[in-house]
C-alpha cells in the first residue's frame, strides 16, 4: 500500500446539503482546491443546479454532479456512493454538511422531530461513511471526512440540534480512530452563528436579528462568521496540507466557542 495518508490527487468530493449557503461555499472552495469532481447532494434539485452552474462558470475544469437525495432514507448513502464509484474514480472527500433542525424544547418536542434531526445530523454522516468503507479499504488511497458540527452544542441551544451536533463530535472521534488505518482522516468544523435561510426554520425574523447582534458581540473579532470562513477551513482539512490532522474539532467561531468570559459579558452589555 502507498502512503495512504497522502492524497496524491483530488478526485471526487461529496458535499451533502451542497445547495445551501454553507454547502455551496464549500463545494466551490473544493473545486477551487482542485477536486476533479464535486458531487452536490441535496433534496432541492433546482438549487443544486444553480450552484453547479455558478461553480462551473468559475472552475470549468471541475466536473459538478447534482444528486437528488433524501439522506434520511436508509438506502440513500449506498446509492450515492455506488453512483459515484465509476471505474478509475475514487471518493477522496466527504463533507457531511446537511442538517435538520426543529423548534421545541424538551417539554414539547415531538418524537418525530427528534428522530428526524438525529437521522439527518448524525445518522446520515455515519451511514455515508459506512457505505464508503469498502471502497476505502480496497483502494488504500486515503481520504478526508469533514463533519460540520456547530458551536451550538457547547451552549445547549435547542435540545435536538445541540444533542445531534454533540453526537457528531463523538462520531468524529470514533471514526478517526477506526478509519485511521485506512488512511482516512476524520475531522469536524464547528461554525458559530452564520446568517443563512437555515436559521429561519426555527426562528422568526425578529429573533434572528436579535440573535445575530448578540452573536456578533460574543466574538473577540466583532463580526459574524461567513460561509466562506467555514469553506476555507473545510478545504484546508480536505487538502494535503492537513494530512497529519485527524480527530479534531476546529471552531470557526471568532472566539465565541470559548467559556463564559469578557466576550459573553460584552454580548449582553455587562
Amino acid at each position: 500500500m502507498s502512503d495512504a495518508t497522502t492524497i496524491s490527487s483530488y478526485d471526487t468530493a461529496i458535499v451533502t446539503g451542497g445547495g445551501g449557503t454553507l454547502g455551496s461555499a464549500i463545494s466551490l472552495e473544493l473545486a477551487r482546491l482542485g477536486y476533479k469532481r464535486v458531487a452536490i447532494v441535496d433534496f432541492d434539485v433546482e438549487k443544486s443546479r444553480t450552484v453547479a452552474g455558478k461553480i462551473s462558470s468559475e472552475v470549468p475544469t471541475a466536473e459538478i454532479v447534482c444528486i437528488d437525495a433524501d439522506l434520511t432514507d436508509p438506502a440513500a448513502p449506498s446509492a450515492i456512493v455506488s453512483r459515484l464509484l465509476e471505474p478509475g474514480r475514487r471518493i477522496s472527500c466527504i463533507v457531511n454538511n446537511a442538517a435538520a433542525n426543529r423548534r421545541g424544547g424538551a417539554g414539547e418536542l415531538a418524537r418525530s422531530d427528534w428522530d428526524l434531526v438525529m437521522s439527518m445530523n448524525i445518522g446520515a454522516p455515519m451511514y455515508l461513511c459506512q457505505a464508503a468503507i469498502p471502497h476505502w479499504r480496497e483502494t488504500g488511497a486515503g481520504a478526508s471526512v469533514v463533519n460540520i458540527t456547530s458551536r451550538a452544542w457547547l451552549a445547549g441551544s435547542g435540545v435536538a440540534y445541540s444533542a445531534s451536533k454533540a453526537g457528531l463530535v463523538g462520531l468524529t472521534h470514533a471514526l478517526s480512530v477506526e478509519l485511521g488505518p485506512l488512511g482516512v482522516r476524520v475531522n469536524a468544523v464547528g461554525p458559530s452563528y452564520i446568517e443563512s435561510p437555515f436559521n429561519g426554520i426555527v426562528k422568526t425574523e425578529e429573533e434572528l436579528q436579535r440573535i445575530g447582534e448578540v452573536q456578533r458581540r460574543m466574538t473577540s473579532l466583532g463580526r459574524l462568521g461567513t460561509a466562506q470562513d467555514v469553506a476555507h477551513m473545510v478545504a484546508f482539512l480536505a487538502s494535503e496540507k492537513a494530512k497529519f490532522i485527524t480527530g479534531e474539532t476546529i471552531y470557526v467561531a471568532g472566539g465565541a466557542q470559548l467559556p463564559p468570559n469578557a466576550n459573553a459579558s460584552r454580548a449582553y452589555g455587562l
